[in-house]
């Protein structure tokens, strides 16, 4: 979330840091329209000042026009791109061959057998690779999608011998363990944290996550489904875009555009259910705009939209209604999975002020994005009126402004997730926690002891163990986030840098115990990770201290290994579901 501190900064270096944003938009690529934003900001600012309808009028009469191709099924297309993928896998870059097969099945037309050609090539790499699950998985939509009878003698004899290696016990299939499951006493009215974590305001945090008992190193103390996703538009063919999981394994395109994927039928029924459906047919135009946290925005206006059954008017009556707040989520009842629920806190909640360059491009992305939708016949039918249109401006402005400060970290390398809980949580370069996500689910794990009355903390990325101060400070910079964390805060430093350098006072046979696992060939990682785990929770009340700091790290490191494991463990379970199916 976005500081008090920080705000102020902005504000006294306004020009400095819309500058910076622009240069690293523009050096990320993260936005192609910058270009428009800049020549409005320097030949009409008063425009941007005026309010996002005033943004939209200007673009009406101005542009930019978005003259971008929406891709349409081409199976000519799906043929070139699988050539290009037999020859990444002729030469056993799996990787690359696995994009191409993937990105051919997108563009090949519904119920065409380039498209069951693309599963099936999909299969033998992963026969190759001795993933017989996920081989099998494909072989079953091949045969799902009208393989042609000419080549199924050989997709008969691949699933033949996949059936009989995993009857062999060849299969990399294993048990799922518990150790990212919550085994802690849950809060009873919101089953996804532990009991003993609350909200509070906290001195340039504002809302944060605080402990109210101690928590140990290795607990799992949040499991909570997101509600809303954007995947960015370079992993289209790599990520699910409902639930964002990077199960390109297995995915299945939309049926009818070319810009999007999903892990499966659930996934995509879900996504037409309540975004895809307005969407589908002008994606590419979307993704032109901008997309990451700045996408979630529409997503959550066509998601309220849906739960009242898009009934336009109900909707707008409601949102008259209802009064911006600085909303404590733990005074929710969540026992019950209630999406009305989670969208209505989303709407509710006040969000302070952000930089005002920021909220300039904020106000000209959505007057943007109102242009795209409103001439898209599902968007165009429903809102149909003067007072209709103005509240689906007002609704794009007002969410992306809230996106915006409540999905400030990725959660992953290619999505950002919109969350109730784990958007309290707020950066440190030196956290206490660790976010892990997939399948939709964002997991926080205790790395050192918390303590009560401790705020939990994780990282939106830059790591004090992990980068210099410099490539932390630019990194930061660019975040448009200002660190309050001991090893930042310029009047805590010097007094932790201090700390930080003095020699760890235990006994020198715990640390040689240690280091002999952690070094130990042999030893699997469950149990170096075991012994990081009580090393930490033992010694962790001196910290900061530079030994215990590296044995953090490295826990990290092995936890996030363990827990893409476990994630690739669910993608093989998933996979035999589908293919007994």
């Amino acid at each position: 979330m976005l500081h008090p501190e920080q705000i102020a900064r902005l504000a006294r270096n306004q020009l400095e840091d819309d500058a910076k944003f622009q240069e690293h938009v523009k050096n990320n690529n993260e936005w192609p329209l910058m270009k428009y934003y800049t020549e409005v900001k320097d030949k009409a600012p008063h425009v941007l000042a005026a309010g996002v309808a005033a943004c939209r009028d200007y673009i009406r009469q101005k542009g930019p026009t978005l003259d971008v191709p929406e891709l349409l099924k081409n199976d000519e297309k799906a043929a070139q791109i699988r050539l290009a993928g037999n020859r990444f896998y002729k030469e056993k870059s799996y990787s690359e061959a696995l994009k191409k097969y993937n990105e051919c099945i997108c563009w090949a037309t519904t119920g065409s057998e380039h498209l069951a050609i693309g599963f099936a090539n999909r299969s033998a790499l992963h026969y190759d690779t001795g993933e017989y699950e996920l081989t099998l998985v494909n072989i079953m939509l091949a045969k799902k999608n009208n393989y042609p009878e000419r080549l199924m003698p050989k997709l008969l004899a691949r699933e033949a011998s996949c059936r009989e290696r995993i009857d062999k016990g060849q299969s990399r299939q294993s048990t799922m363990c518990t150790r990212f499951e919550m085994t802690i006493e849950k809060n009873p009215k919101i089953p996804c944290i532990a009991k003993g974590i609350s909200m509070k305001m906290l001195p340039g945090y504002g809302r944060s996550l605080v402990a109210e008992k101690n928590f140990k190193t290795g607990d799992v103390i949040l499991n909570e489904k997101m509600i809303m996703a954007s995947v960015n538009s370079g992993s289209k063919f790599l990520s699910c875009n409902y639930c964002t999981s990077d199960s390109y394994h297995a995915l299945i395109p939309c049926p009818h555009c070319v810009s999007v994927m999903y892990c499966d039928e659930e996934c995509l029924k879900k996504s037409l259910e309540s975004n895809h459906r307005f969407e589908c047919g002008i994606v590419e135009k979307l993704n032109h705009i901008s997309y990451g946290h700045s996408y979630i925005g529409p997503r959550m206006l066509f998601f309220g939209l849906t739960l009242f059954r898009d009934d336009v008017q109900e909707m707008m009556d409601f949102c008259a209604k209802q009064e911006k707040l600085i909303t404590d989520p733990f005074t929710l009842d969540c026992t019950e999975d209630d999406p009305m629920r989670d969208f209505k806190t989303f709407h509710r909640t006040k969000v302070l002020p952000i930089v005002l360059g920021m909220d300039y491009v904020i106000r000209y992305q959505a007057a943007l994005y109102y242009t795209v939708f409103i001439k898209h016949p599902p968007v165009k039918t429903l809102f149909n009126s003067e007072a209709r249109r103005h509240f689906m401006l007002q609704c794009l402005h007002d969410y992306m402004r809230t996106a915006f400060v409540l999905t400030t970290f990725q959660t992953n390398d290619v999505s950002y997730q919109l969350h109730t809980f784990a958007s309290l949580c707020n950066h440190s370069c030196i956290p206490n926690a660790l976010a892990l996500s997939a399948f939709g689910h964002l997991k926080l794990v205790v790395l050192c002891p918390i303590r009560k009355n401790q705020q939990i903390t994780i990282s939106y990325g830059p790591l004090f163990s992990e980068n210099t101060d410099g490539v932390r400070a630019r990194t930061l910079e660019t975040m448009e986030i200002t660190c309050l964390c001991d090893a930042c805060n310029l009047s805590k430093r010097e007094a932790w840098m201090a700390s930080y350098r003095k020699p760890l006072n235990i006994p020198q046979n715990h640390l040689t115990m240690l280091s002999t696992v952690i070094n130990n060939r042999d030893t699997n990682s469950a149990a170096k990770l075991n012994a990081l785990q009580q090393f930490i929770q033992r010694y962790g009340s001196v910290c900061p201290q530079q030994d215990l700091d590296q044995a953090v790290q490295l826990f990290r490191e092995i936890l996030s290994a363990l827990f893409k494991g476990e994630a690739h463990v669910r993608y093989r379970q998933i996979a035999m579901r589908g293919a007994s199916t």
